[in-house]
């Protein structure tokens, strides 16, 4: 499994315009974040929380990913962790409720899975991993 835990930032970040919104709307006023995005930055893996604890997880594609018609965003960690969004034609974004408490150095991932003509699913983007804790 190729995990991807580039481009990794925490307190606030400037991802895209979208990205920058949700957080404005979206993220708990006494949440802390931190998460990473994959190499060119077409999908982004942000954690809200504090600390060992995990609130949020939102996932954002971009460009080339953000085109993609149906399909649907996944997060794993450790233990078989795993949470799977609905399977929705255009979702750019998707953010997970997780309010869980993980330990130093887990990893939370995230994944976007595109939809194939033939039914099956392709995985663009990679595995895109942010690592505990929260700072």
């Amino acid at each position: 499994m190729n995990l991807v835990r580039q481009v990794v930032y925490r307190g606030v970040a400037m991802v895209g315009v979208t990205a920058a919104i949700a957080v404005a709307m979206a993220a708990p006023a006494s949440a802390n974040r931190a998460g990473a995005c994959n190499h060119n930055q077409s999908l982004c893996n942000t954690m809200y929380g504090k600390n060992l604890h995990v609130d949020d997880v939102l996932g954002v594609r971009y460009d080339g990913l953000s085109d993609t018609g149906i399909g649907f965003f996944q997060i794993f960690g450790p233990h078989g962790y795993k949470r799977t969004g609905d399977t929705v034609k255009g979702e750019v974004e998707h953010r997970f409720e997780v309010n869980k408490d993980f330990a130093v150095g887990d990893l939370i991932c995230l994944q976007f899975w595109a939809k194939n003509k033939d039914g099956s699913f392709t995985q663009k983007g990679g595995n895109v991993c942010g690592t505990m804790p929260i700072k």
